[in-house]
């Protein structure tokens, strides 16, 4: 009996010349990204009740912004990442064989030779010639990922194995190391969130998206 043939939605996802290095070295296996625009229509299955009666109430984005009647299964239905089994091919920056850098990316042929910053160990010198990730078409992608599940949870909920799982490097060889790549983790997501207040201390719902290289 044959297998019925499914099929796999794939959508681009972004990461940093560092994060590229991990995935590839098979060093990140998850990744966390705010939940910014959830509507659904349906009762709350997970995340708890208001305390008045009605459309039950929580905070996505921050305390002034609250979506009511979410439900979960509905959320994963409609993850702008896809879902399990879904591709994500990633964009990072890039550039190209040196008479084709002037080009716009949609001008370069597909034969091209693309140069990705995240193997330059000394990028400086093709500084005026980076293109930044989100131009990437897809032809230029090196890397696909395969979902291999999604979750959604408070940003605070993570633990430090999460955090190894993000890519982040154990520092000493204490008992204690784990914990410090969580504190790595927090200090990077605020340094990427905090100014547009979606920093540690607020906890915003995300998205966890573990995958695995295809």
């Amino acid at each position: 009996m044959s297998r019925p043939i499914i099929d796999v939605d794939e959508k681009p996802i972004l990461f940093t010349d560092r994060l590229v290095r991990k995935i590839r070295k098979g060093e990140k296996t998850e990744t966390r990204r705010l939940i910014t625009k959830i509507i659904s229509k349906g009762p709350v299955t997970e995340f708890g009740r208001s305390t008045t009666p009605g459309p039950y109430q929580f905070h996505f984005r921050d305390r002034h912004a609250l979506w009511n009647d979410v439900n979960l299964d509905w959320m994963l239905d409609h993850c702008p990442y896809g879902k399990v089994g879904d591709h994500l091919w990633v964009r990072e920056s890039f550039t190209f064989a040196s008479r084709l850098r002037s080009l716009p990316p949609s001008k370069v042929p597909k034969s091209a030779k693309v140069i990705y910053r995240a193997d330059k160990a000394e990028p400086h010198h093709l500084k005026p010639w980076w293109k930044p990730s989100i131009h990437m078409p897809r032809w230029a992608s090196r890397i696909d990922l395969r979902i291999e599940e999604i979750l959604v949870e408070p940003l605070q909920k993570m633990t430090p194995v999460d955090a190894l799982a993000e890519g982040i490097s154990l520092r000493g060889d204490s008992k204690d190391a784990p914990f410090n790549a969580l504190n790595d983790f927090i200090d990077l997501w605020n340094e990427i969130n905090e100014k547009r207040g979606f920093g540690w201390a607020s906890n915003p719902f995300v998205w966890v998206i573990r995958f695995k290289v295809v």
